[in-house]
C-alpha cells in the first residue's frame, strides 16, 4: 500500500515538474497527446497533486497554488494566502478575459479545468 502511494506521489510530481528532492524541473513538460497542457515550472509555485475546482470562499492549498500563479505568471496583485475571496476571484477574471478573450460565457472567476492550464501558461 506504502509502495502505491510512493509511486503515486512520485508520478504526479514528475508530472507536475518537480525535480529530484521537491525542486523545480528545469524544464516544462511537453504538451501531451490529447489536448492535454503540459505543466510550465514557475519558481516559487511548486505544487504536487490534483487541480481541483477552486472558487469564491474556499481557503485551502490549491487556492493558494492558483494565487501563486496569478501573481508569479500574470503579475496581479493578490495575496497568497489560500482563501479565495474578491481580489482572487477579480484576477481570475482578468486571466480568464487574457485566456480566451473571444468566450466571455468562460470568464466566471471559477478556476477549473480550462483555467488551470490557463494559469499554467502565459498568454
Amino acid at each position: 500500500m506504502l509502495t502505491k502511494k510512493l509511486a503515486a506521489g512520485l508520478s504526479t510530481a514528475a508530472l507536475m515538474g518537480v525535480g529530484l528532492f521537491g525542486a523545480p524541473a528545469a524544464t516544462a513538460a511537453p504538451a501531451a497527446a490529447g489536448g492535454q497542457v503540459g505543466v510550465m515550472t514557475v519558481k516559487g509555485c511548486v505544487y504536487a497533486g490534483t487541480h481541483p475546482v477552486v472558487k469564491s470562499g474556499d481557503n485551502n492549498r490549491h487556492v493558494k497554488h492558483a494565487q501563486c500563479l496569478l501573481k508569479k505568471v500574470y503579475g496581479y496583485n493578490v495575496d497568497m494566502d489560500g482563501s479565495f475571496g474578491p481580489k482572487t476571484k477579480s484576477a481570475v477574471i482578468k486571466a480568464q478575459k487574457r485566456c480566451y478573450p473571444k468566450s466571455p460565457s468562460d470568464w466566471d472567476g471559477i478556476v477549473g479545468f480550462k483555467t488551470w492550464s490557463c494559469l499554467h501558461t502565459k498568454v
